[in-house]
């Protein structure tokens, strides 16, 4: 059933839609037309909760019922369990995981109570995958020869760099003297 959305505009509800109501009849309706109308909605919800309940107890039995003999059925005897629609259901649904279907995954660990424990541990997986992937990036970096400011270091040294080395061999030959 479509909802109504209200805007708000200088204290006033302006609903949006009320276009096409206006000529229909809703806009001239009196307060005893608008109970009669509101009963009738009250009654409609009634029957639909009891439809829906209908329905719940109607799945719940037949769950119950055992299924004819088949090689599901027989699949689940030879497990101890009863040849029941549950336990049909329950089986195919992990036969399907198990066979790679996500979402029937998600079912299981569900009804297993594990679905916290399983999105935890994607979460986890994700943070993994990042951790890697940024550790990757920084091995890239380093890879690339790093740039370093000029200090002047290497200008200075290029007019005094023999008298340098002169003066380290003059040094070293007077150790080996002594």
């Amino acid at each position: 059933m479509p909802r109504l959305i209200c805007f708000y505009r200088e204290g006033v509800a302006d609903i949006a839609g009320k276009d096409n109501l206006i000529g229909k009849g809703f806009d001239s309706r009196g307060a005893e037309e608008a109970r009669r109308c509101g009963k009738i909605g009250a009654q409609k919800s009634a029957e639909t909760r009891r439809k829906k309940a209908n329905l719940k107890k109607t799945f719940e039995m037949l769950a119950q019922m055992k299924i004819a003999p088949d090689e599901m059925s027989e699949r689940l005897e030879i497990m101890g369990l009863d040849p029941t629609g549950e336990n049909a259901i329950a089986m195919a649904m992990m036969l399907q995981a198990m066979s790679g279907d996500v979402k029937a995954f998600a079912q299981v660990a569900k009804y297993l109570g594990q679905d916290e424990h399983i999105k935890a541990q994607i979460e986890e997986t994700k943070e993994r995958a990042r951790l890697i992937k940024k550790q990757r990036e920084e091995l890239e970096t380093k890879d690339e020869p790093e740039q370093f400011a000029d200090d002047g270091f290497i200008e200075a040294l290029k007019g005094t760099a023999a008298s340098d080395w002169a003066e380290y061999k003059d040094d070293v030959e007077n150790e080996t003297e002594e």
